[in-house]
């Protein structure tokens, strides 16, 4: 496995430190300062860091493992490909009448790509053991909420949405086990296919990609669009992969009534 894959959950990991830790603890200033420098990692600086933050470089370098990183270096070499996606989007002329226009578009294609699935997800995960969303920083709010849906409806439902190098529920899983990944433009899913692989479980894959050597890691294909999306954010990487979960979860509450 890249040793690298806990990128895609590092402001997963330091959003959950500041809105969970004590604000006066070294966890919660060690955050806050990563963040407040997300898109210039490569320029961090371990000296700098520990003094601006009144810690040791040993602190440091212990907030840097408990992020899942073998060391500094390594959490700061982080790509920044990923976390482009954050960034302001250009400007656009009547914004509201383009995204409504957008939106529209998505609905339909999305729903064309539900309609046609040969498969559901809602019946896989009725059927599942275990069910467990493998997902990035991009898609934690999402997937979350669809997680407190499925739950308070009777089916548990975990996310792993940071530390995934040596994480011990995937390590247990079996045959009767569900691992549904969500990645829309296929960068997490290229990332974590070392996971996948080494898995006995059952395999989804909520995406748009057409890479043929990724999809055929997967037990099940589901897709929220016919055509690729571009690694960039899109209205496939948040609208479409909400409205996707709402018609999965509507599915899964018709299936437990009957």
């Amino acid at each position: 496995m890249k040793n690298n894959i806990n990128e895609f959950g590092l402001v997963n990991s330091l959003t959950d430190i500041i809105n969970n830790e004590e604000e006066d603890s070294t966890n919660v200033v060690l955050a806050k300062y990563v963040l407040n420098r997300i898109n210039s990692l490569k320029e961090l600086n371990i000296f700098d860091m520990a003094e601006e933050c009144f810690v040791t470089r040993a602190s440091v370098r212990r907030f840097c493992q408990n992020l899942g990183f073998e060391n500094f270096r390594e959490m700061k070499n982080c790509s920044q490909q990923h976390y482009s996606f954050y960034k302001q989007s250009p400007y656009v002329e009547n914004y509201e009448e383009y995204l409504v226009d957008l939106i529209q578009e998505m609905l339909t294609d999305c729903t064309k790509c539900y309609n046609n699935e040969e498969y559901k997800l809602a019946a896989l995960m009725k059927e599942a053991g275990n069910v467990i969303f493998l997902i990035s920083d991009i898609y934690s709010s999402r997937c979350i909420e669809f997680q407190r849906l499925m739950i308070m409806n009777g089916k548990m439902v975990r996310v792993i949405r940071h530390g995934f190098s040596g994480n011990k529920l995937l390590t247990n899983l079996s045959d009767n086990d569900l691992v549904v990944v969500v990645s829309v433009s296929g960068g997490f899913a290229l990332e974590i296919k070392d996971v996948i692989e080494e898995n006995p479980c059952k395999k989804a894959l909520i995406t748009t990609i057409d890479d043929k050597k990724i999809l055929s890691l997967y037990d099940y294909i589901f897709k929220v669009s016919r055509k690729p999306v571009l690694p960039y954010k899109s209205i496939f990487h948040t609208y479409a992969i909400e409205y996707y979960l709402d018609l999965v979860y509507n599915d899964y509450s018709n299936l437990i009534r009957k």
